[in-house]
């Protein structure tokens, strides 16, 4: 039975760390070896020398996860005091609600059964809640929050060190360590959605400063266009001066009237309620048209609604438009296609291209550092993260993301979309 606890703990630690590193729950060489010598060595420990029994425990947790599994990165010791922390925390949950059943008088199964229900419990919260997401945040974050997590982690690890030493601290003082341990929980989840807030409201301002000059070409372009429209009224007014004849003034009216409707296609971008997003493909298309390559933008709903920010979004269409003109040559033709259901946005690029993709090849195109453009990969310049980073923000979203390549019309195309 001392033998299933100590598995069960080790499994747990195990389990937790796939969890906030958002990998397999299967595990690996590394992971069944640190599971089965921690087993053993600390269950071949008589049960009288609880403080050798921690100590070991707490090397081979140090071992596991800062030396073989992170290969000695700082990010290993976070997830060791993040593993070690919340296996603590889900102990504590088990505890509080064996205190509600009639148990057994005998602290081997007490500690059985308290160690399966709060595995049980893991689980269950795996399913409901993305652990990863917290220990991204914490690696990410500034120093004094990391340094909270380690005066947590070395709190706790002292009071279990005096548990250890005279257990009767524990059934003395239960109720002040489970205050302490709940106060320190709620202090860092306080901190840390504080901290997350800061780092949006940084990532909105850098957004803001990267983004002001799409803003600013937006609205020379406004100007220019208004300066335009000035002259072409001037024209249309002058018309009946050179023809005087009603044939060739209705011949110079359509001729005039369909070089002035080609400017306009591009208008009902600029009616949708995400600005930056507008700003954003309103510069692309500009750059295209600039090459001589034809964008027709299909607006299927003004009011755009998404789970993901509008900076997100600009990203990532920009990403896919800014592809597809990198594919297309002059006097070719690109089709964007914006709709929002139900809190979902879809957007969707068709460009003609040189070749039909397999659904292979276009599987590819979402890999880190796959790409096409031979052209950059002849100067070693950076190429093939646009897709997959537009792909790894979508799926944080449980979005969808995808492409398909056709021929149509003796034309071949292709076809990049997302759902979020």
């Amino acid at each position: 039975m001392y033998y299933a606890i100590n598995l069960l703990e080790s499994i747990t630690l195990f389990y937790l760390s796939a969890l906030y590193s958002n990998t397999k729950k299967k595990p690996g060489v590394i992971d069944l070896v640190f599971i089965i010598s921690d087993t053993i060595i600390i269950s071949s420990i008589p049960d009288n020398n609880q403080l050798l029994i921690f100590i070991l425990s707490l090397t081979a947790q140090f071992l596991y996860f800062f030396i073989f599994k992170f290969k000695c990165k700082i990010s290993g010791l976070f997830m060791l005091m993040l593993c070690f922390l919340s296996s603590y925390f889900f102990q504590l949950i088990a505890a509080i609600f064996m205190w509600f059943f009639p148990l057994p008088d005998n602290q081997k199964i007490q500690g059985l059964i308290g160690c399966s229900l709060a595995f049980l419990i893991i689980i269950i919260s795996g399913h409901i809640f993305n652990f990863y997401k917290l220990f991204n945040l914490i690696v990410s974050s500034k120093t004094i929050y990391k340094m909270i997590l380690i005066y947590s982690y070395l709190v706790h690890v002292f009071i279990l060190l005096l548990i250890k030493i005279n257990f009767v601290i524990l059934t003395r003082d239960i109720i002040l360590i489970s205050t302490v341990a709940v106060l320190f929980l709620i202090s860092n989840i306080y901190l840390i959605c504080n901290e997350r807030k800061n780092q949006i409201q940084n990532t909105e301002l850098s957004m803001y400063k990267k983004n002001l000059p799409i803003y600013e070409t937006l609205i020379n372009d406004v100007r220019s266009n208004q300066h335009e429209y000035n002259n072409h009224l001037q024209t249309l007014m002058s018309l009946p001066i050179y023809y005087k004849d009603y044939p060739s003034l209705v011949s110079a009216l359509e001729k005039y009237g369909n070089s002035y409707s080609k400017q306009n296609h591009i208008y009902p971008l600029l009616t949708i309620n995400m600005p930056l997003l507008a700003a954003t493909l309103y510069n692309l298309n500009t750059k295209a048209n600039s090459k001589g390559i034809n964008v027709m933008f299909d607006i299927a709903s003004n009011s755009i609604h998404s789970k993901a920010s509008e900076i997100q979004l600009a990203d990532i269409c920009s990403i896919i438009l800014q592809n597809a003109i990198d594919e297309c040559k002059q006097t070719d033709f690109i089709y964007v296609y914006i709709s929002s259901y139900d809190n979902t946005m879809r957007f969707e690029v068709r460009n003609t291209c040189q070749k039909v993709f397999t659904p292979s090849e276009i599987s590819n195109f979402f890999n880190e550092g796959y790409s096409t453009k031979r052209e950059k990969k002849e100067h070693n310049l950076p190429h093939g993260y646009g897709l997959h980073y537009a792909k790894k923000i979508v799926n944080s979203y449980d979005g969808l993301i995808g492409g398909k390549s056709f021929e149509l019309d003796l034309k071949k195309w292709m076809l990049i979309f997302f759902e979020v």
